[in-house]
């Protein structure tokens, strides 16, 4: 519990650690992974900056949210100084590579840097993707 909110961390497997590590937030599901596998795994174990870095990635996770419910989706597009409206295959690639960028992101705390695929709550392609890899980690 980090001010009264609950944060879940997945356990370690005694196998091995995977390269991702899932943390629910109160503002949604995301994996995370850093450069030094077994940095992402020590997240939690009692050290002074847990707090801080739950707090870093929940901020990171509602702001991913704020930018996605904002896009700004342009219907014209500039092309030698022709303007013309975008094609529906523009605009859908355009929102796809936005979404994209908002939801996969770098992040620095203090000398940590994570790696993150945020997977939001309700979208049901997320949970597809979500599910496959961990029924992939309960398989091995």
């Amino acid at each position: 519990m980090i001010a009264k909110e609950p944060y879940y961390l997945e356990k370690p497997s005694e196998d091995a650690l995977d390269i991702h590590r899932f943390i629910i937030t109160p503002s949604g599901i995301v994996a995370v992974t850093t450069s030094q596998r077994d940095e992402v795994w020590e997240i939690g174990t009692g050290k002074d900056d847990d707090e801080k870095i739950l707090l870093e990635l929940d901020q990171v996770i509602n702001q991913a949210f704020v930018d996605i419910e904002n896009l700004d989706v342009p219907t014209l597009l500039v092309q030698d100084r022709i303007y013309r409206e975008l094609t529906e295959a523009e605009m859908e690639r355009y929102i796809t590579e936005k979404r994209t960028k908002a939801l996969v992101k770098e992040i620095n705390i203090d000398s940590l840097t994570l790696y993150i695929r945020i997977f939001p709550y309700g979208e049901k392609r997320a949970s597809e993707v979500m599910r496959y890899i961990l029924n992939e980690r309960l398989s091995r």
